[in-house]
């Protein structure tokens, strides 16, 4: 499902939690100061999509008689001839974080100094639309706000999370490896889908 931007960031968190099961911190309009942290939160709109591997390829020849063959170099450690290898990223993951950063941009308190010092991830919910062989019952009970958790790929951890942390690097954070820690981290099915996380640093 790709995300509504028409719909409002308040509607938007009205259709995610119609019976305030969900953990949502309170709006971004201003920066929570608590020692020294201050805390955030974020929507982000569409359903979630998981960081794959780098893909490889071969690189090769796109003209002349020997088009479609592998380019070659020759490389002075193996005094061989060898084929180029190059790598890219899916456009569909490269798309899914430059969306991830114009939502996080839009929600930004103003004047917010990016985070420089330890990042605590308090809380992060994933969430995904209802799969189609769903019973009507298992909608209805999404439909009045029960929680009905994905225990299914993508994991959370090396997929998910990742792309959303790439997405807040050089906006929310100097870089992800200021992250210290990590606390509720979830992923279950809602009419609407989205991710909810909600963090503090320095």
């Amino acid at each position: 499902m790709k995300p509504d931007n028409r719909i409002s960031l308040e509607e938007y968190r009205r259709r995610l939690n119609p019976s305030q099961q969900l953990l949502f911190p309170e709006e971004n309009k201003s920066e929570i100061v608590n020692n020294d942290y201050r805390e955030l939160s974020f929507i982000i709109r569409g359903t979630p999509i998981a960081k794959q591997s780098v893909k490889f390829y071969v690189q090769r020849i796109n003209k002349g008689p020997q088009k479609g063959d592998p380019l070659l170099y020759y490389n002075d450690k193996t005094k061989r001839r060898e084929v180029i290898i190059n790598t890219y990223i899916p456009a569909k993951q490269k798309d899914w974080v430059n969306h991830i950063k114009k939502e996080i941009l839009q929600q930004l308190p103003s004047g917010f100094q990016i985070f420089k010092n330890a990042v605590h991830v308090i809380s992060t919910d994933f969430i995904f639309p209802p799969l189609k062989n769903f019973t009507k019952s298992k909608i209805e009970d999404i439909k009045k706000g029960k929680i009905i958790y994905k225990y299914t790929q993508p994991d959370i951890v090396d997929n998910l999370a990742k792309g959303l942390f790439d997405g807040m690097q050089d906006i929310v954070y100097v870089n992800d490896g200021l992250i210290a820690s990590e606390g509720l981290k979830r992923k279950f099915y809602a009419m609407t889908p989205g991710i909810i996380i909600h963090l503090k640093g320095k």
